[in-house]
């Protein structure tokens, strides 16, 4: 899988592979590594001012967490923002 493709900007490109491996490691229910890969692309969404799609990520990133631990990881991305 080729994540950059020179088409854009490396932070929008880095995003796109980051919510990709996200989506890849629920497939194969990994869920603490695809609630990492939401969190990195929300962290990038914040730096291209991106509040409501860095928000969207944050939840993912909870709600990924919650499938194995209910604890204060999966609830501290609701209280974030």
């Amino acid at each position: 899988m080729v994540c950059f493709s020179g088409s854009g900007n490396r932070v929008d490109d880095a995003i796109e592979c980051y919510q990709r491996a996200a989506n890849m490691f629920k497939m194969a229910k990994k869920w603490n590594n695809a609630g990492e890969a939401f969190e990195k692309a929300a962290e990038l969404h914040l730096k291209n001012a991106s509040r409501h799609d860095a928000a969207t990520n944050y939840v993912d990133a909870s709600n990924s967490y919650k499938k194995t631990d209910v604890s204060s990881k999966s609830v501290n991305h609701f209280r974030v923002y």
